[in-house]
């Protein structure tokens, strides 16, 4: 289970533990700050009493003998000298990184101690060291993310940069760096903190690796990142205005007489000694409230072993055996729910065309045809929104019923109509996850349209640049298979979302999008390769259908309109067959992925790999 402290008592703790430790925290934090300062001035003295005369000699040796071509670089250059000058300049680098960054982790480890009541020895700061590769694999990956983050302000610069060329608009040119900043940034500091307890989840166990701690904190900090927001910006306000005191302080000491120089120096060095400890303490505050909050949300997640990273322990060949059964099992049922689904969708489908006929006929005869123009889109649009709302109820009622199927229960036909007041519900999630892959497809569209830009920019001969048509290929090309990759990969990523809400509705529609993602994580290609079979053996199917049919117009006969009505009928009992066993088949993938007992109202928190439906309320099945 996760505490929810406000950030109130949080803020009232940290100050309570930063000055029942302060004597620990100064020692642990001039230890580790002490020899990572130390790390890097000894990188820089080697860097420039060996690294940069090396290089200097190198470059001017070159520049001696580069007008003789008949002699090679290798005749003239200390090769070992210039070896072991670009060691010390680029090995360091990392092995800095990884003794300051095991420093850190040690150092945060303390923290989360303190913040847990406990008195660490100072030594603890070295707890870490032997974790230091895994340190460095976090802050790499972390950095990864965020670059990946970045992206859209990247695209909107790249977007904006052509548009302002081609147009040569001056309002453009000044806008657009503006917006691309404030795009840059909110999607750098949304991801920073989304990632901001991963740190912390590495130094509290090791053990959850650098994409264990990444996922962790994902899941820690969906729904709260606006909370350590508000939690921490009041020490970076504060930090903020004790700088603008000391920065007018120092002014009023510099506009002193000459003769006072005396009081200057004194006021100086008092100044001085108040900004250094003013800013160590709000430092060690800021550090201690933030391991403060993480001991007070982390809950179960800290364990390497907790379900939220959804280890499936079943192969998808036992899977689909097991959805075979299913719906051998409950092959009646099955049939009756999927036949009523689709004579439903099919007359309510027919009743729409006819109410849009209906419609038109009565503005026609009101209003005129004139009129018509106006309303019928208005009206059809309606139509198909409250078909596809009902639509939507239907199938996750279905969806229910097939869920309840693979978990061996009880699944009659009025399952169908169970979800049906959830169909708001549905379509909204639906309108979510489209939102959500739109989104993910900017970068490819960005892509995709500068290339079009640039293809429509080379029609003009005068201002054509030499392979600027391969270079507009090149990027439509990237930003299509940018755009399909991102489809599919936002599509598996919520592809649990609609069996979620089916099974829990009560969670609301943003809470099962954010478990579907988490279930996902990590599995995206195991359902692939779980639907894949079903997919292909549909197309098959369709492929063979079309042989068949086309046998049969040339056999011009009897046989062959036998031929092809058997073919019809064959492949609508294959396809609802298909359609039935994969429905089935990601119900299972569920049910076997989200380990919820359907005989409770609620799982324990041990056991439960979603932390958020730990407290939801009703969850009796219907």
């Amino acid at each position: 289970m996760m505490n929810n402290l406000p950030n109130r008592q949080i803020r009232s703790d940290a100050r309570l533990l930063t000055r029942q430790h302060l004597g620990r925290l100064l020692l642990m934090s001039l230890i580790t700050f002490g020899i990572i300062f130390a790390l890097l001035a000894a990188w820089l003295a080697a860097a420039y009493a060996f690294a940069v005369p090396a290089l200097q000699e190198a470059a001017a040796q070159i520049e001696r003998y580069s007008r003789f071509s008949n002699i090679s670089p290798l005749d003239f250059l200390d090769l070992k000298s210039l070896a072991g000058a670009c060691a010390i300049l680029f090995a360091g680098i990392p092995v800095f990184e990884l003794l300051s960054l095991g420093l850190s982790m040690g150092f945060q480890n303390g923290l989360i101690r303190i913040a847990r009541g406990e008195r660490p020895p100072v030594s603890i700061v070295f707890s870490r060291m032997k974790n230091c590769f895994t340190a460095y694999g976090l802050n790499l990956w972390m950095s990864v993310k965020l670059f990946l983050w970045a992206l859209p302000g990247f695209g909107v610069a790249l977007v904006g940069a052509i548009a302002a060329t081609l147009l040569r608009s001056e309002v453009l040119l000044t806008v657009m760096p503006v917006i691309i900043v404030i795009v840059t940034l909110v999607c750098i500091i949304i991801a920073a903190y989304r990632y901001a307890m991963a740190m912390y989840f590495a130094a509290d166990d090791p053990r959850n690796g650098a994409f264990g701690s990444v996922k962790r904190s994902t899941i820690m900090m969906t729904g709260r990142k606006f909370e350590l927001f508000r939690l921490t910006v009041p020490y970076a306000l504060l930090a903020f205005l004790i700088a603008l005191a000391l920065e007018l302080t120092g002014w009023i000491i510099s506009m002193l007489p000459l003769d006072l120089h005396w009081l200057a120096v004194v006021m100086a060095v008092i100044l001085c000694a108040v900004g250094i400890v003013t800013s160590i303490y709000l430092t060690l505050l800021t550090q201690v409230t933030q391991a403060c909050y993480y001991a007070a949300h982390c809950g179960d997640l800290a364990s390497a072993e907790y379900p939220p990273l959804y280890r499936m322990t079943l192969h998808n060949s036992e899977i689909r055996r097991h959805a075979i059964r299913t719906v051998h099992r409950n092959i009646v049922n099955a049939l009756v729910i999927d036949l009523l689904n689709g004579m439903i969708t099919g007359v309510s489908y027919l009743a729409v065309f006819i109410g849009m006929m209906v419609i038109s006929a009565v503005v026609v005869s009101a209003a005129g045809e004139a009129a018509m123009g106006l309303w019928l889109p208005i009206a059809g649009l309606l139509l198909m929104l409250f078909w596809a709302i009902v639509i939507i109820g239907l199938n996750l009622g279905r969806t229910n019923a097939h869920i309840r199927m693979s978990r061996d229960s009880d699944a009659p036909v009025t399952l169908l109509f169970s979800r049906m007041r959830n169909c708001m519900g549905g379509f909204g999630l639906g309108l979510w996850i489209g939102l959500k892959i739109f989104l993910w497809m900017l970068a490819g569209a960005a892509i995709m349209l500068a290339g079009v830009i640039i293809a429509g920019f080379q029609t003009d001969a005068a201002s054509a640049v030499p392979a600027g048509m391969v270079l507009a290929t090149i990027l439509i090309m990237a930003g299509y298979v940018l755009m399909f990759v991102f489809i599919i990969r936002c599509s598996f990523r919520y592809a649990m979302a609609h069996h979620i809400y089916a099974d829990r509705p009560q969670i609301g529609v943003f809470s099962a999008a954010e478990h579907s993602r988490w279930m996902m994580e990590g599995a995206k290609l195991q359902l692939f390769r779980l639907q894949f079979p079903f997919t292909f053996a549909a197309s098959a199917a369709v492929s063979l259908l079309v042989i068949l049919v086309l046998i049969g117009f040339a056999l011009h006969a009897i046989a062959g309109v036998v031929l092809s009505m058997l073919a019809v009928v064959a492949l609508a009992a294959g396809g609802m067959y298909l359609n039935l066993l994969t429905s089935v088949a990601n119900a299972c993938f569920y049910t076997r992925y989200s380990t919820w007992d359907s005989d409770r109202n609620q799982t324990p928190a041990s056991a439960s790999p979603l932390p958020a439906l730990e407290q939801s309320g009703e969850t009796q099945y219907i």
